[in-house]
């Protein structure tokens, strides 16, 4: 496997520039019209199966940096996102939004074209939509969709307001949010809450939703994923700048902190408590 990979990473790479051209626009659209659907299809997924693979397996730092190369010289974002809007449905999406979030995460210039293209196009929003609310419930897709979120927020503030629409959905409640938080699969939880913490820590657009998000950061002090644990203690920390004072006193959150200070299993987790204890001491005297 490592020795057919090396030959997609060398320079002026014939192979890499052959998997681009099945991600064009131009050839799935004359796929779509001279054959089925489903040969669409196929064509795209086992291509992003291909691509997937170095993010996939380990490798060597070396080939994941030409690889991000190559992504970047012949614009495989772009094109992933046109053509998996454009063609798949939302039951054959796992793989390329997997691949979009590992770019959005290695990649700046993917961030910046991934957020250009929410607050340009219409349909890839929609699309996201979708993903989010529709009738697919697979727990890697809405990870990895949180994933690219959270990669969005952390670089650039322009496109915070199209990711809120998008997750607020259809009644606007942040339903797919809140749901995750308090989901069975402890990968969407953690997940759910480092969206949530990176949403509250750079922007005020969930403010009006802070309070009725307020008891899933409660309660995830007691999970039993230590990361999750963390996430919420952080986040918790950022909350009396929105001047939530008395309800994180009507929930008793300072004493579940102190809490998590003196009992929690994991001193990193503790730490974290103390340091948030400490900023919300400070804003209450100041």
């Amino acid at each position: 496997m490592h020795k057919c990979l090396s030959l997609l990473i060398q320079p002026e790479s014939i192979m890499f520039e052959a998997l681009s051209l099945m991600l064009s626009k131009e050839l799935t659209e004359q796929l779509d019209v001279k054959s089925s659907s489903s040969l669409t299809n196929e064509v795209i997924t086992l291509t992003c199966n291909i691509f997937m693979f170095p993010f996939s397996i380990e490798t060597s730092e070396t080939f994941l940096e030409r690889t991000l190369e190559l992504c970047q010289r012949y614009d495989i974002i772009q094109k992933l996102l046109w053509v998996t809007m454009a063609h798949l449905s939302t039951d054959r999406v796992e793989v390329p939004v997997g691949l979009v979030a590992q770019l959005s995460y290695y990649q700046e210039s993917a961030r910046k074209t991934i957020s250009e293209m929410l607050m340009n196009d219409v349909q890839l929003c929609q699309f996201y939509s979708n993903v989010l609310y529709g009738t697919n419930e697979s727990e890697f897709i809405l990870c990895d969709t949180f994933f690219t979120f959270t990669n969005l927020i952390k670089t650039t503030d322009s496109v915070v307001s199209c990711i809120s629409d998008i997750l607020s959905g259809p009644k606007n409640d942040y339903d797919v949010l809140k749901r995750a938080l308090s989901g069975k699969d402890s990968h969407v939880r953690k997940m759910a809450f480092f969206l949530l913490g990176n949403f509250i820590s750079t922007n005020k657009i969930l403010y009006e939703y802070v309070d009725e998000l307020t008891p899933f950061l409660v309660q995830a002090l007691n999970d039993t994923i230590s990361k999750i644990r963390s996430h919420a203690v952080n986040t918790l920390g950022f909350l009396p700048r929105y001047r939530l004072s008395e309800r994180l006193i009507e929930l008793k959150v300072p004493e579940k902190l102190l809490d998590v200070a003196c009992h929690d299993t994991h001193v990193t987790v503790q730490e974290f408590a103390l340091r948030v204890l400490k900023q919300m001491l400070y804003i209450v005297r100041g």
